[in-house]
């Protein structure tokens, strides 16, 4: 099954009525751009029965296409930097002053440190 260009699956999400809790049904949506949809959901819940107004739309893109549309222009998400431990600045010491070697992370474990 193939999914139509505009279909971005931001329908599958199982968004929660902020009132009663309940899970939002999808009544209508409209692309209004290849990278952006309008929806109109409503609560689940017949006692509820809230109506929301909704939009979804793509802002940037994680990996590139293997048949991208030369009329869609979306700048790629900066790369993660990795994040240090919070705790790992530094050194440790016992009480008679001798250093406490690093505890071994997976990344060392794996030998992605340097």
């Amino acid at each position: 099954m193939t999914s139509q260009p505009n279909d971005f699956g931001a329908d599958k999400e199982r968004a929660k009525c902020p009132h009663c809790g309940h899970h939002l049904a999808t009544r209508s949506s409209r692309s209004v751009t290849p990278l952006f949809k309008q929806k109109v959901l409503q609560c689940r819940n017949p006692a509820c029965g809230a109506s929301f107004g909704a939009s979804s739309g793509i802002t940037h893109q994680i990996s590139p296409s293997a048949s991208p549309d030369p009329s869609v222009e979306l700048p790629f998400a900066a790369p993660r930097a990795r994040r240090a431990h919070a705790n790992d600045d530094q050194p440790k010491r016992l009480e008679s002053g001798a250093e406490v070697p690093p505890a071994l992370n997976d990344d060392a474990v794996a030998g992605l440190t340097g």
